[in-house]
């Protein structure tokens, strides 16, 4: 259910894309601390569709309505807003948030048969003077690096999806021995999920798009078949040594 109920009126027209911001937040700001903030904020001060934590992602409005998030009444009216949160707090959280940002964005824009490029992957600095969305920009080179990196994510997911061969993507889940971690190896780099929900949902898309579950291992330490996975992979911050964040 909105927490906002269409304050800022409804679309007379489908939406154009997706605007992505960085919400400045501390490693607090989960989907536990907005669903109890939000409906407590000024709605005018500026709000968003949608806010992607470490613990889920809340819908703070409905996508036929419009919400108060770029101070631009075109952007306002004609974009449908996504939230990076936790966006001061742990890289490697806010970077699991972002591609959990990424795979909500393919399913509004193939809901609403958008391509990604530059007209439908806006970033709030494309309508005003701000430094969001701060923290992507800093990871990924600043506003047009930033964008040609969403939209690449973007456009490599909707390539999934409307593969007409059934091609399956290269990802799985899995866990080590002694440990109780869920990894997730998404085609290009192995990430440490920090919340059981982040499995749900990436195991949903997947289903959607390919059919069938994501494949899940369990690796023994005597075997050490995970570290071989992250050698061959391109994540930096997870460690070939013992399969750690470092």
């Amino acid at each position: 259910m909105s927490i906002f109920h269409g304050i800022a009126g409804k679309r007379t027209t489908p939406p154009l894309g997706i605007c992505f911001h960085n919400d400045a937040g501390s490693q607090n700001a989960t989907c536990s601390f907005y669903s109890n903030w939000l409906p407590n904020h000024e709605p005018s001060v500026g709000f968003a569709h949608y806010y992607v934590c470490s613990d889920g992602i809340l819908q703070a409005e409905d996508e036929q309505y419009k919400a108060w998030h770029c101070g631009n009444s075109y952007g306002n009216a004609n974009y449908i807003s996504i939230e990076i949160c936790q966006s001061m707090g742990d890289l490697e959280v806010f970077k699991s948030n972002e591609d959990f940002a990424i795979n909500l964005a393919r399913q509004i824009l193939k809901k609403y048969s958008l391509t990604p490029n530059a007209e439908t992957v806006k970033l709030h600095q494309d309508f005003a003077s701000t430094a969001c969305p701060h923290r992507s920009m800093e990871i990924h080179g600043g506003r047009e690096a930033t964008r040609k990196y969403f939209i690449q994510k973007l456009s490599a997911t909707t390539a999934i999806a409307n593969d007409q061969k059934g091609e399956k993507a290269m990802q799985c889940f899995y866990t080590v021995d002694g440990s109780s971690n869920v990894y997730w190896f998404n085609g290009d780099c192995v990430r440490l999920l920090t919340n059981p929900d982040q499995i749900v949902i990436l195991n949903r898309i997947y289903k959607d798009i390919n059919g069938i579950d994501i494949p899940t291992y369990k690796f023994t330490s005597s075997a050490p078949w995970h570290k071989r996975l992250i050698q061959a992979t391109v994540c930096e911050k997870l460690s070939a040594s013992d399969g750690k964040i470092g």
